[in-house]
């Protein structure tokens, strides 16, 4: 909700996942964090000094020991399911679909376009990038 920011736009919508990852992703390693990619989560187990996880990883079959796991995988997050922490935010009620296109030179539309069948918003991100976002009336979440 950007209405509840001072001066609220949605300036914060032009910006491309991949930069707010990278932006992350580096602040997350001066931190000293160990990001791992195409991993995936299989089972914890925590105790009083940090929490063992078992996944599946290059090679196969890994167990992981951390001070620290942190569940940044989605609304459905497997992660935070195996721990027993409650989604604390509202669940999806529509169903919408987002692409950053190279090359299109779409029609902008950056406060987004009202049809009959639904919503749709354009805006350029970068030059020759485009961000496309689609709603469909009645499309439920996937």
């Amino acid at each position: 909700d950007y209405t509840v920011l001072k001066d609220a736009h949605f300036g914060a919508r032009g910006i491309p996942q991949s930069q707010t990852e990278a932006v992350l992703e580096e602040w997350a390693g001066e931190l000293g964090t160990d990001i791992r990619r195409g991993w995936e989560f299989r089972a914890l187990e925590q105790d009083d000094d940090g929490v063992s996880v078992a996944v599946a990883g290059p090679g196969g079959e890994h167990r992981l020991r951390a001070q620290f796991l942190v569940g940044a995988d989605g609304g459905q997050s497997t992660v935070r399911a195996a721990a027993g922490f409650a989604f604390p935010g509202t669940s999806a009620t529509r169903g919408m679909y987002l692409a950053d296109v190279v090359g299109c030179q779409v029609k902008p539309r950056p406060l987004g376009e009202r049809l009959p069948g639904g919503m749709v918003m354009a805006a350029p991100l970068a030059e020759g990038i485009d961000r496309i976002i689609v709603c469909e009336h009645g499309a439920p979440p996937a």
